[in-house]
């Protein structure tokens, strides 16, 4: 009866250890096929330089089977290399296309006489190939040549203006608002400072003349509003004597009779 026990507990031990072994190569097979998939997956996706994924199959595989990691890392190199070449790449193509289109917006507004915005495409290309300096200074020279001729033009005009304006003012004795329009003109051509003060001068002198000739009016008239308040005082005090002698010429009278 034992050995029979025993017998029964070798088969069982046989059959279960047949059972592990079945498992096992089960799961290895499925292990060495999804390390297989991902291997053809990952060479898939090399060829067609999608190589983050590729990376990233190769990556699984070595979890799958470290045993491998040395071969599989090599692979995983490469890659890497790959991705900086081509992000290197996409990088100079990007600044290359950056590039064509500010000096191609710098040239349109250019032929605009948008000169401001020209010199500002021209900078920002400049910013994007610094190699490329000579050639793109000497348009921003040419540009800040324009520029400087339209500012003096405008300061020019302005000036003009301003002095015109000043002698019609002069002219129509508005002297404050001349005064105003030489200073103003003074600001924009201060090499112009001789001309300008002698005018300013000028009339600073009538507005002193001016000022002066008020004064005096104002202080006549008030002179003679006192003499005419004085006069009336007297005036009114000689009225009422008047009447007081005749008053009393008229009691006298009276009296007489």
């Amino acid at each position: 009866m034992q050995k029979q026990i025993e017998e029964e507990r070798v088969r069982e031990a046989i059959r279960q250890d047949s059972i592990n072994r079945a498992n096992a190569a089960e799961q290895q097979r499925v292990l060495d096929q999804r390390y297989k998939n991902l291997i053809a997956s990952a060479e898939s996706n090399f060829k067609q330089k999608n190589y983050a994924q590729a990376k990233q199959d190769y990556l699984a595989a070595i979890n799958l089977k470290p045993e491998n990691e040395a071969s599989l890392k090599s692979k995983i190199a490469e890659i890497d290399r790959l991705i900086l070449e081509e992000a290197a790449k996409n990088a100079r193509a990007e600044r290359e296309r950056r590039y064509n289109e500010s000096i191609a917006s710098a040239e349109r507004n250019f032929s605009l006489k948008n000169y401001a915005q020209a010199k500002q495409d021209y900078l920002t290309a400049k910013d994007l190939k610094p190699e490329n300096a000579v050639a793109i200074d000497s348009k921003i020279a040419e540009i800040d040549k324009v520029l400087k001729e339209q500012e003096e033009a405008e300061r020019e005009s302005k000036y003009q203006r301003n002095i015109a304006s000043a002698q019609s003012n002069f002219n129509l004795q508005n002297y404050v608002q001349a005064k105003r329009d030489y200073l103003t003109a003074l600001e924009l051509k201060p090499e112009n400072a001789y001309f300008i003060n002698l005018k300013i001068a000028e009339i600073d002198r009538i507005l002193l003349e001016n000022k002066q000739r008020a004064d005096e009016e104002r202080a006549a008239a008030e002179r003679k509003a006192k003499n005419k308040k004085t006069a009336k005082k007297v005036f009114a005090g000689i009225g009422v004597g008047v009447l007081i002698v005749v008053g009393v010429v008229l009691g006298a009278i009276g009296g007489g009779k």
